[in-house]
């Protein structure tokens, strides 16, 4: 966004900026048109040149204005070279100066299209279409999208709704693999596309219907990408650990035993419960073989068998099951009566 500058800073630059030729004095022709301060052409041309709103508008320079005095004989033909100067020339204006843009004006659209208009009328209505059509046109493009839900696994929120320990991997195959509220796997298969402009994605997954259809790319930033189908918003947030094991260490478990006999039953869920695990899958196991080859997984409520007793702990990638690490847990039961 350009700064808007003090008018006696503006008079300073103008002179920076705009060439300025003496010309014969002559008097405005009776079909010039002026471009009258603060009208709706005045304020469309001061948006394009500050880029804001109409910011994939732009004029081809150089352009010239011609300035008359009070008499309306020619002054002045100043020439304009970038938006810059166009927006400082634009606040030198006020009520007493009579401005006529010189035509043609040639407008410059996005895929380099150009138009050529040659009156004030023919200026201010090409504005406005082509303004109001590229308007809607998305600043995402279809690779920082498609980047972006490839870089890391997603955390969908949809309609408001975050699913717990849920994560979507868009893999560059165009499937998906979803593991949602931590233990329900889904697949699917994704594509993106750009429509008029627009950037759609498309989803269409087998028993999570609402997440399927074509959806609109409304905005792309850093922190999170919004999709819009209908009524529905459907936004993907990153969770882009780059080491997905980095929580997960080596422990020893202590637990009361208040009866004498040495026998405890606990819940194992609760060992890891502040690491993130919407991106990795924990499963324990009463031996190292077991958890090397991912079988015969303990349920999540244990009663140890002996004293002590080691529990092996696999945690591995969702979206590559075959990177995995293994971590122990020594678990000691102690007499507390």
């Amino acid at each position: 966004m350009k700064i808007k500058q003090p008018l006696f800073g503006l008079l300073l630059v103008f002179g920076l900026f705009f060439n300025c030729q003496n010309e014969t004095v002559n008097s405005v022709d009776e079909q010039s048109e002026t471009l009258e301060y603060n009208s709706t052409l005045f304020n469309l041309i001061s948006t394009i040149a500050l880029d804001e709103d109409i910011n994939c508008l732009d004029f081809e320079y150089p352009l010239t204005v011609s300035i008359y005095d009070a008499d309306f004989q020619l002054t002045d033909i100043v020439t304009i070279n970038n938006d810059d100067a166009l927006y400082l020339f634009l606040q030198t204006l006020d009520t007493s100066i009579v401005a006529s843009l010189n035509f043609p004006i040639t407008i410059v659209l996005p895929d380099q299209q150009q138009i050529e208009v040659n009156s004030n009328q023919a200026l201010q209505t090409s504005i406005t279409l082509e303004g109001n059509s590229c308007n809607n046109i998305s600043n995402c493009t279809q690779t920082d999208v498609a980047n972006y839900l490839m870089d890391c696994n997603q955390l969908p929120t949809i309609n408001g709704f975050s699913p717990y320990l849920t994560h979507f991997n868009f893999l560059e195959d165009n499937n998906i693999t979803i593991l949602y509220e931590g233990d329900l796997l889904f697949n699917g298969v994704w594509d993106i596309t750009t429509i008029d402009g627009n950037v759609y994605v498309f989803i269409t997954i087998n028993g999570l219907d609402n997440y399927n259809g074509q959806w609109e790319v409304v905005q792309c930033e850093s922190e999170q990408l919004v999709l819009e189908q209908n009524d529905s918003v459907l936004i993907f947030i990153q969770s882009c650990n780059s080491n997905p094991f980095s929580c997960f260490e080596d422990m020893t478990y202590t637990v009361c035993d208040d009866d004498d006999d040495l026998i405890v039953t606990f819940n194992l869920d609760g060992l890891y419960q502040d690491c993130n695990q919407s991106i990795v899958g924990v499963s324990y196991h009463i031996s190292y073989e077991d958890a090397a080859n991912n079988i015969n997984p303990l349920v999540s409520t244990f009663t140890n068998v002996t004293n002590p007793q080691t529990i092996y702990v696999r945690v591995e990638q969702y979206s590559n099951p075959d990177i995995y690490q293994i971590f122990t847990i020594d678990v000691t039961v102690e007499d507390c009566t």
